[in-house]
């Protein structure tokens, strides 16, 4: 392209009609005609020599150019103070654009367009590579070094730009470090675009263009600019393979524009998500974090480690912490010996039962039950005195239970010591969950109630799990109703009264399993919602979007658990971990992609009304911590 345009302008040239003098410069109409006309011999004016430099300059002005504006308007749009400067600047420069277009020369001087424009190229210069010389035929002396023929040097524009002993936070944009204490190391290390006879060729047209595009953009003139989706670190630097470009890891979804966010939402302003990449964040959970005195800590458990959990639950976890933020620290412990996030390296031996310290474990639920070991505003508010936060769910007529699918809890509370104490207890040296329904500590419980059976029931609505082996799955759950209804002879501690003034409780079908009975405990129904592309025929569409928007709005999160094995008609939990079915939860285009975006990008605005726990009719029970409830037989 720039050869046929270098052709065109000698032959214009030659012509007579660019053949101008000093004085008619301006007559001059295209970068091509400045470059023909040169005062370089005419043997030294090859159409090749010609096509280079024009093709030099206008990369300059392209693509370099483009990638140092992008960050700029990222940068300013993110800073509020810096963009209001900028345009109280620019209001008596531009207040007559476009029918005035102040000249370069008058823009130039306007320090706080200029100092923005240099933090901008020295955070994203336009190359980053070395650009490396050799001197072919003799050494080179500098100083004390000796440079050999042949050997390679050059430098980055990077490197020289963030050094930190001469730009203090030199990863940080501050367009006042240059109008501050400016000192002769900032101006010697600042080469966004090289320096000496070798520089780039088209600075002063990238200068010329940068100043001029956002005078106009931030003038009293220009678009009322605001930022989508973005942080800084969708416009930060990451790859520098001769160019400087933005990550490229990470899409951010957005709903389809047919679908509008239900009412009873908000957005999430994009400064409160985690930026960082998936990646990054997968390298954070998957390194070894030690606990600190943070409380802002998100505990999960995997027995057999990160690398082999089903995918649709790793991209559960990303989603956690980026949604989340950088305050808190999210870990996944696994069973591993040996790796990052081992339970024995956050746990202390004595808080493990002896079948788990002696990886004797087992059962159909080995993976279950040595999670039960290693398990925020409201709970953080001074004005309140809730410690601990968790579901409820009907377990018999009339009495609910606090079950231990989510909880939340504040550091050094007296409720989930006990309860953590008595689940150990309960297990001792057992190896597996079997039998342990008949344990003395539990043998106060009244049977369970068909309530159950929306979650464990055949497609006949047949219960395929009996009490007993309910009670020995959920033991950890029953434990805790045994603490409800226990005053302590030995110090006077009062469960029931704990948990009336220091719990936080939500119902389950309400706030966690609100999605089951919509769609008759069905997984398969609930694939198939999920599974509903944004262009598919009514009834079909409406039905998935009435779905989602429902969950979106009215639920605080969604469960998909696996459950007693073999209990559940269909699970989606079990659909998803099927690879043939990898990648259908949030599969472009459709309504399970609309659920993940929603629950990351909008907050509700209805308010969480804790639930008072339904405690059985009966006095309380004041026995010691292990001592077996009174026969009520």
């Amino acid at each position: 392209m720039s050869v046929n345009h270098i052709i065109d302008a000698k032959q214009r040239k030659e012509r007579g009609l660019i053949f101008v003098n000093e004085e008619d410069k301006m007559k001059c109409e295209t970068l091509f005609d400045h470059i023909v006309n040169s005062d370089l011999p005419e043997a030294e004016l090859s159409v090749e020599r010609l096509a280079s430099e024009a093709q030099v300059v206008m990369g300059a002005g392209t693509v370099t150019t483009a990638r140092t504006m992008d960050f700029l308007a990222v940068r300013i749009l993110l800073n509020d103070s810096v963009c209001q400067r900028l345009r109280d600047e620019l209001r008596e420069p531009m207040k007559d654009f476009p029918e005035r277009i102040p000249s370069y020369a008058e823009l130039e001087k306007l320090p706080w367009l200029q100092a923005c424009i240099k933090e901008a190229l020295r955070l994203s210069p336009g190359l980053t590579h070395r650009l490396p010389r050799v001197s072919p035929h003799e050494e080179l002396i500098y100083k004390d070094w000796v440079i050999p023929r042949n050997t390679p040097v050059g430098m980055s524009a990077l490197f020289m730009h963030m050094d930190p002993l001469v730009y203090k936070d030199p990863t940080e944009y501050r367009p006042e470090r240059w109008l501050e204490d400016v000192t002769p190391e900032m101006h010697r290390n600042y080469v966004p675009f090289t320096k000496g006879s070798r520089r780039c060729l088209g600075v002063e047209l990238s200068y010329a263009e940068i100043t001029l595009v956002f005078a106009s953009l931030f003038g009293p003139k220009g678009p009322k600019l605001k930022l989508y989706e973005t942080n800084e670190s969708d416009g930060d630097p990451a790859c520098h393979f001769l160019l400087p470009l933005p990550r490229l890891d990470r899409v951010t979804m957005s709903p389809p524009s047919q679908i509008k966010p239900p009412q009873g939402t908000t957005p999430v302003p994009p400064s409160e998500l985690d930026p960082r990449s998936d990646e990054e964040i997968v390298r954070s959970i998957s390194a070894h974090v030690k606990p600190t005195d943070s409380e802002k800590n998100m505990w999960a458990y995997w027995h057999s480690g990160w690398e082999n959990m089903p995918p649709w639950t790793k991209r559960n976890v990303v989603h956690w912490a980026r949604m989340l933020g950088t305050e808190w620290t999210v870990r996944v412990l696994d069973g591993i010996p040996g790796s990052a996030n081992y339970y024995e390296r956050f746990v202390p031996p004595h808080l493990l039962p002896s079948a788990m310290r002696e990886r004797r474990m087992s059962g159909p639920y080995v993976a279950t039950h040595s999670a039960d070991f290693d398990v925020w505003d409201v709970l953080a508010d001074p004005k309140q005195s809730y410690e601990f936060a968790a579901f409820t769910y009907m377990m018999r007529p009339g009495e609910a239970s606090i079950i231990n699918t989510w909880m939340m809890g504040r550091k050094n509370m007296e409720l989930l010591r006990r309860w953590h104490d008595t689940f150990l207890h309960l297990w001792g040296d057992k190896s597996s969950c079997d039998g342990l329904h008949k344990h003395p500590l539990l043998s106060h419980l009244r049977p369970l109630s068909s309530l159950t059976h929306g979650l464990i029931t055949d497609e006949n609505n047949e219960p395929v799990a009996k009490t007993d082996k309910i009670i020995d799955y959920g033991a950890q759950v029953y434990c805790l109703d045994r603490l409800r209804d226990l005053v302590d002879t030995n110090d006077g501690w009062n469960g029931r009264q704990c948990i009336e003034e220091k719990t936080f409780l939500l119902a389950a079908l309400d706030e966690m399993w609100y999605y089951q009975p919509k769609t008759d405990y069905l997984g398969s129904r609930q694939f198939e919602l999920l599974t509903t592309r944004y262009d598919a025929p009514e009834p079909q569409r409406g039905d998935a979007e009435e779905f989602v928007n429902d969950m979106l709005a009215n639920t605080m999160l969604m469960k998909f658990c696996h459950g007693l094995k073999d209990a559940m008609v269909s699970s989606l939990a079990d659909i998803w971990d099927d690879p043939k079915h990898d990648g259908t939860d949030c599969a472009p285009g459709t309504f399970a992609e609309y659920l993940r975006w929603g629950t990351l990008h909008l907050r509700q605005t209805r308010t969480l009304e804790p639930v008072k726990l339904t405690a059985p009719a009966g006095k309380l029970h004041h026995v010691a911590m292990f001592e077996p409830f009174p026969s009520t037989n």
